[in-house]
């Protein structure tokens, strides 16, 4: 029970830091890809869910949104659906490892 409430603490914090943010970092890969392997700091929404989930985090359709995956397919299609919902700076960072190798040049 205490991980549980550790956990919505958690994300609850990270949800409140996200809409306060001017930029995002979404990885859409699957949950349980993420679990295995993720950025610190970085949020998780599945490509196929791109469409609701984003609504819980973003309100101001001109936040700049990096997205990435395992290799960059599942992140250019959320790109594609989020700037058909009116997205205006949605950048495909590629794979999770490029985004790695990027944040560590930086």
């Amino acid at each position: 029970m205490n991980l549980l409430r550790n956990l919505l603490a958690t994300l609850t914090i990270t949800l409140a830091s996200a809409a306060q943010a001017s930029e995002l970092w979404i990885d859409v890969r699957r949950a349980d890809e993420f679990q295995a392997e993720s950025i610190p700091g970085h949020l998780n929404i599945p490509h196929t869910e791109i469409h609701t989930g984003i609504w819980e985090i973003v309100k101001d359709k001109n936040t700049v949104i990096n997205v990435y995956c395992q290799l960059g397919v599942r992140s250019e299609m959320a790109k594609k659906r989020l700037e058909q919902m009116g997205f205006t700076h949605v950048v495909n960072r590629g794979g999770i490892e490029d985004v790695k190798t990027l944040q560590d040049s930086n």
